[in-house]
């Protein structure tokens, strides 16, 4: 049988891959506003600490399962830069 943990796990990937299916690809309404939000040393590590931290703040026992708010947005985009 399955730990709790486990299945908690199991039931955030499917909630989030269907919101992630249900989300259209390509949006065609005009934005009316744009917000851009610029993260300098926003790294996939240095998200993972803050996602973490934050979870620790809050009392939980693992930080990794809780998410920052961008992480929720619907459309993002990434892009890197070299010096």
């Amino acid at each position: 049988m399955e730990d709790d943990e486990q299945v908690d796990w199991k039931w955030t990937a499917k909630s989030r891959l269907k919101r992630a299916l249900e989300t259209p690809v390509s949006n065609t309404a005009v934005a009316r506003n744009v917000i851009v939000l610029l993260g300098d040393g926003m790294g996939v590590a240095t998200v993972t600490a803050g996602r973490i931290y934050v979870a620790q703040q809050l009392g939980r026992r693992h930080g990794e399962e809780s998410s920052l708010a961008f992480e929720q947005f619907p459309h993002v985009g990434l892009a890197k830069v070299n010096e």
